[in-house]
């Protein structure tokens, strides 16, 4: 009785094999996996959604700017590319997405008025354009633009 059971394991070791290569043969002259071909997706890179991020918080009365870390500013001067700095991006457990966000306000803007509208603009404008939820939104105030600030730094550059 236990050779039959060997048997029978080796019949469908054999089954299984000759599916895979068959499987394999169809994923090469594809280039496609031919399960995954039978779904729809959208998928949108971080870096997608980070940039939707930055410019709706451009939109807000007393956002100066966004905070950008040294290398996302070296790229911006050098390839002229408009980056998304000051927004990381993570995926929640339940597919939502919770957005950390970091800004230069402008002097005497008022801070949870700032935040409000930020987490209003994000929140549509993400929703708007790729139908994910924000479940959280995070800001932190890096810096604040001083009157007199924004004309000497651009005069130091020119």
């Amino acid at each position: 009785m236990s050779e039959e059971f060997v048997q029978d394991t080796t019949v469908l070791d054999e089954a299984s094999r000759a599916e895979n290569a068959s499987s394999q043969n169809a994923t090469e002259s594809t280039g496609l996996n031919p399960e995954a071909q039978t779904e729809d997706s959208l998928t949108f890179s971080n870096e997608v959604i980070e940039k939707i991020v930055a410019c709706a918080c451009l939109t807000v009365p007393g956002v100066a700017g966004m905070r950008q870390g040294f290398f996302n500013r070296v790229k911006e001067t050098f390839t002229g590319a408009s980056s998304s700095g000051g927004v990381e991006i993570e995926v929640a457990d339940d597919g939502t997405v919770i957005i950390n966000i970091a800004i230069v306000m402008d002097y005497g803007a008022y801070a949870p008025a700032v935040f409000e509208g930020v987490r209003d603009a994000v929140t549509k404008e993400v929703k708007a354009m790729t139908a994910l939820d924000v479940s959280c939104v995070n800001l932190r105030v890096e810096d604040v633009l001083a009157p007199g600030e924004a004309s000497s730094a651009s005069e130091k550059t020119n």
